[in-house]
C-alpha cells in the first residue's frame, strides 16, 4: 500500500493546498465582515467558538482508522458509518443547548439550526480524510478547491439571507467535500461494519481523547495567557503576527505523506529521515529568512498603525518552523510504532507504547511553556 504513495508530490500538493486555504479564508473573511453586521460576524465567530467544543470526540475513529487502514484492514465504511453516528447525539445537543445560547447572543434560533449540521459534517470528513490520507493523501489537496471554490460564490448568492446563508454556504461546501471523499474511497468499501475492530478500538478511545485534550488545554492557555497578559493594542499586533506565521505552520503539511508512508511499512532509514528534513528545509528555511527581512512589509499589509509590532514576527516564524520540523519527528516515532497491531493491545501496553510518551510530552511540556510565560512576559 505504501508504495502509492509518492511523498514529495502528494506532501508539495497538501501544502499549496493548505496556502490556498489561507488565502481563501481570508478573502472569505474580508468578505462577511463587510456584508454582515457586526453583531451578526459576532455571533458567527461565536458559533464557531461552540461548535470546536463538539469536536471534542472527532478525532476518536480517525486516529485509530489511519492507522489500521494504512497496514491494510479495510475499515473505510466502518469508519465512516460510526462517525456519523457519534456526530447524531452532539448535534441534537447542539440544537437544544441554542434554545438559550440563541437568546442570550439575540441571535435567529435559525443561524444554530443550521450550523448545527456542521457537526455531522465535521465528523464524517474526518473520518473520510483519515481514510484518504491513509492511501491517496494528494485527494486531499482537493479539499480546499472544493469547500472555498463552492463556499465563497454561495456566500454571495445567500448574503441575502444574512448570516443563516452565510452558515449555509459553508454547511452545503462541506457536504459536497464529503460526497467528493466517498466517491474516492467508496472502493475500499468493506461488505460489512468491522464489529471486532470497533469493538476494540472503542476500549483504546481514551488515546485520541487525550490528544485532543491536550490540543483544548494549549489552545485555552495560549488564549488566556496572551489575553492576560498583553494590553489589545499589544494583542492585535501578536494576532496579525500569528495570522503571518500560520502560512508558515502549513509547511508541516508537507511531512504528512511522508509519516503515511513510514505508518504502512512500520520501518524507515535514516537516509529517508535526512532526506525528508532536506526536502523540508527548501520551503521552510525560506520562508523565515524572507518573512523576517519583509516583516514590517508584511505587517504594513494589515495597516501602518501594525509596523511597530514588525519585531517579533521572527520569533513566532522561528516557532512555526520547529513546529513543522517537530511533526516529521512525531511521524516517524508514531509510524514505527508495533504495539498497536494487535487489536487487542492492552490499557498497560500502550501505556508504555511511543503513541502514549509523543502525547505525554505535550502534556509535559505545557506547564512549562505556561510558567515560562508568567516569567518572560
Amino acid at each position: 500500500m505504501h508504495s502509492r504513495i509518492r511523498v514529495r508530490l502528494s506532501g508539495f500538493i497538501l501544502f499549496a493546498s493548505n496556502i490556498a486555504s489561507f488565502l481563501f479564508g481570508f478573502i472569505f473573511i474580508v468578505l462577511i465582515s463587510r456584508n454582515l453586521s457586526q453583531h451578526d460576524l459576532g455571533v458567527w465567530f461565536y458559533v464557531g467558538s461552540i461548535i470546536t467544543y463538539f469536536e471534542f470526540f472527532v478525532k476518536v475513529v480517525p486516529y485509530w482508522a489511519v492507522r489500521d487502514f494504512a497496514r491494510g484492514r479495510n475499515i473505510a465504511r466502518t469508519a465512516i458509518t460510526i462517525s456519523s453516528i457519534i456526530s447524531m447525539p452532539l448535534m441534537i445537543i447542539f440544537v437544544g443547548s441554542s434554545l438559550w445560547i440563541s437568546t442570550y447572543v439575540e441571535a435567529n434560533i435559525m443561524v444554530f439550526v443550521v450550523a448545527s449540521l456542521l457537526i455531522p459534517a465535521y465528523y464524517v470528513s474526518a473520518s473520510i480524510s483519515s481514510i484518504l490520507y491513509a492511501k491517496y493523501p494528494h485527494q486531499v489537496g482537493w479539499r480546499v478547491p472544493i469547500i472555498d471554490g463552492l463556499k465563497i460564490p454561495l456566500a454571495l448568492t445567500l448574503l441575502p439571507y444574512g448570516l443563516a446563508g452565510v452558515l449555509s454556504a459553508v454547511v452545503i461546501a462541506n457536504f459536497f467535500y464529503i460526497l467528493y471523499g466517498l466517491y474516492i474511497v467508496k472502493r475500499e468499501f468493506e461488505k460489512k461494519l468491522d464489529y471486532e475492530w470497533l469493538k476494540n478500538r472503542f476500549k483504546h478511545a481514551w488515546l485520541p481523547i487525550m490528544q485532543s485534550g491536550i490540543s483544548y488545554v494549549n489552545a485555552a492557555s495560549d488564549s488566556f495567557l496572551v489575553g492576560t497578559l498583553l494590553s489589545p493594542t499589544q494583542l492585535s499586533l501578536y494576532g496579525v503576527g500569528t495570522t503571518i506565521s500560520n502560512a508558515v505552520r502549513s509547511s508541516s503539511q508537507l511531512v504528512l505523506p511522508f509519516s503515511m508512508k513510514v505508518l504502512a511499512k512500520t520501518t524507515v532509514s535514516k537516509e529517508e529521515v535526512s532526506s525528508m528534513i532536506k526536502f523540508l528545509t527548501i520551503f521552510t528555511m525560506p520562508m523565515l529568512v524572507g518573512g523576517t527581512l519583509i516583516s514590517k512589509n508584511l505587517y504594513n499589509i494589515f495597516g501602518p498603525a501594525y509596523i511597530d509590532g514588525a519585531g517579533i514576527l521572527w520569533i513566532l516564524l522561528l516557532s512555526a518552523v520547529i513546529t513543522s520540523y517537530t511533526s516529521i519527528f512525531s511521524g516517524t516515532i508514531s509510524g514505527i510504532e508495533k504495539s498497536d497491531y494487535d487489536l487487542s493491545v492492552s490499557f498497560k501496553k500502550l501505556l508504555r507504547s511511543r503513541l502514549f510518551t509523543i502525547i505525554l510530552v505535550d502534556y509535559l511540556t505545557t506547564p512549562l511553556l505556561i510558567v515560562s510565560s508568567l516569567i518572560l512576559i
